[in-house]
């Protein structure tokens, strides 16, 4: 099994949020889901307009734990939502297949976007990145590990650091950057 890294660098975030804003909306609303929200792909590919139209939270049953979750829509997320959205109808998937009508965009269609992506960046990233990368910079700004822990539904703070890439070597720049005199 790959592992995958968050994306650690806001400015490369910011030129892949550009690239996909200039060429295609569909990728770039699933590359900004994915990033603000902190879901699995699963979950990012079965939301329906109805989901998401006018709130600013909707509840979520995750398909790989079963869990429900409440999930709060970051307000640059609600503006880029209700844009894309506009003139599509409540029961349509938002990520939607351009192959077969109204059916979500596949899991492997979804990882063929990114890791082409990842490319012209020069990096490799696939979906799970992007849940990593919403982990990291939420950690990096908040620093309050048992809230992402909830967040993410972990069982222990120790997986949460793990998974968004806290390692040993990250704590050893930490505690070398101290300086009390």
């Amino acid at each position: 099994m790959n592992y995958t890294e968050p994306i650690k660098n806001k400015d490369t975030l910011k030129e892949m949020a550009k690239y996909f804003k200039n060429n295609n909306d569909r990728d770039y609303v699933l590359f900004a889901l994915a990033v603000y929200s902190g879901l699995r792909i699963t979950d990012v590919l079965n939301l329906k307009v109805k989901d998401v139209k006018n709130k600013s939270e909707f509840i979520l049953v995750e398909k790989k734990t079963g869990k429900r979750k409440t999930l709060n829509i970051n307000p640059n997320l609600q503006n880029i939502l209700k844009t894309f959205i506009k003139n599509k109808e409540d029961n349509e998937y938002l990520i939607s297949s351009r192959d077969s009508g109204n059916k979500p965009l596949t899991r492997i269609r979804a990882f063929q976007i990114l890791q082409d992506i990842g490319d012209k960046f020069n990096i490799r990233i696939s979906p799970h990145s992007l849940r990593k990368t919403f982990g990291y910079f939420h950690y990096k700004t908040n620093r309050d590990i048992v809230l992402l822990q909830k967040i993410f539904n972990h069982s222990h703070p120790e997986v949460t650091f793990r998974y968004i890439g806290v390692n040993s070597e990250t704590m050893k720049k930490s505690i070398d950057s101290l300086k009390f005199w």
